[in-house]
């Protein structure tokens, strides 16, 4: 079914408990990938603060700004990737 003016208005009805168990699963599907090795230079910090939180559909995760190695799964770790590319170009 295409997109109508009515359609986008009114939105796809969701209840907060439909909508938290969306955001578990989006979170479960994310704690099971691949995890690799990741690290914000501290120098960054005067742009971006002391940490970097990156969500996705509502599974977040808060990075530090400090030079530390966190294991973090990949879908994250190529927002962070695209992210700090923008920021340094």
């Amino acid at each position: 079914m295409a997109n109508t003016t009515k359609t986008i208005a009114e939105g796809k009805k969701v209840s907060d408990l439909e909508l938290n168990a969306e955001i578990k699963a989006a979170a479960q599907l994310l704690a099971d990938e691949v995890k690799v090795k990741v690290s914000i230079p501290k120098s960054y910090g005067r742009f971006i603060g002391d940490t970097l939180p990156i969500c996705i559909n509502g599974a977040c995760i808060v990075l530090p700004v400090d030079g530390s190695t966190q294991e973090i799964p990949t879908a994250f770790a190529d927002h962070l990737r695209e992210y700090l590319n923008n920021l340094t170009t």
